[in-house]
């Protein structure tokens, strides 16, 4: 598949606290390095917004007060304003929690494509569940994942440590014996 020089406008989100957003700069970095032609958005809260240093030039960190986009109607006007502003095309979620969700459905209903990371909650939920627990391998590179459907698909346009290592679907079980006892 050819890719058009038409340069995209790519916005990742994160608002976690400080350690949550560095962890994810080697995989942003990675992005921007591997697509120099597309411009990449990070938006996250002011305080971790001054982590970002020696970025690459097709990256800005984007630094809000959440305190400004309380409720339903907040995360509206800030999904408003960065369509706007910044001329989304593409939204990826590394945090996927209920404000990133409603900014996603928000810009999803502007016709921005949007991708979210997997977190493993239900594999979690599995392995802490009292009972018949399911024992299964699970992915501590979530953060890749966001960025693996970012183009359309293609490996050839992600960074090879984005998708290093595919999840596998082995899973880890014990004995048959051992199951039944759950």
């Amino acid at each position: 598949m050819q890719r058009k020089n038409k340069s995209r406008n790519i916005l990742i989100s994160r608002f976690s606290a400080l350690g949550d957003v560095a962890m994810t700069l080697p995989s942003v970095y990675n992005a921007c390095y591997a697509n120099p032609h597309d411009n990449f958005y990070f938006l996250t809260r002011s305080h971790p917004a001054q982590v970002f240093i020696n970025k690459p030039e097709n990256l800005s960190v984007i630094g809000i007060d959440l305190d400004n986009y309380k409720g339903v109607a907040g995360i509206w006007r800030l999904a408003r304003t960065l369509r706007s502003r910044f001329h989304i095309d593409t939204y990826v979620d590394l945090h996927d929690v209920l404000r990133t969700k409603l900014l996603r459905k928000f810009l999803m209903m502007s016709g921005v494509k949007c991708r979210h990371i997997d977190k493993g909650r239900a594999e979690k939920r599995n392995l802490t569940r009292p009972n018949r627990k399911m024992l299964t391998q699970t992915d501590s590179e979530t953060i890749r994942r966001g960025f693996q459907h970012c183009r359309n698909h293609s490996r050839r346009h992600i960074p090879l440590s984005l998708w290093r290592r595919e999840r596998e679907s082995s899973r880890i079980h014990g004995s048959k014996s051992a199951q039944k006892r759950g």
